[in-house]
């Protein structure tokens, strides 16, 4: 998505939630999770077909992070814009 910044998504996580999410050091409710991927486009279902899980358990911030940097949804996306 062209354009999009940090400042779209943090009314839904900071930055540093998302690091410790994706790095493992953190976890989040299913509720978050859910606004994180709706925000993206995508469904609980979706995370959990392309994740390749028959759950969502402590590794799920990896797979957001995969999925994430599949999407083309780069760490550029962390910077606010000026």
């Amino acid at each position: 998505m062209t354009g999009f910044k940090y400042k779209d998504l943090e009314s839904i996580m900071s930055k540093n939630g998302i690091v410790r999410l994706e790095n493992g050091t953190s976890n989040i409710s299913f509720e978050r999770l859910a606004e994180l991927l709706k925000f993206m486009g995508y469904t609980l279902s979706d995370f959990m077909y392309l994740s390749g899980e028959s759950r969502v358990d402590e590794v799920y911030g990896e797979k957001f992070h995969i999925i994430r940097y599949q999407q083309g949804y780069r760490d550029d996306f962390f910077f606010q814009l000026v």
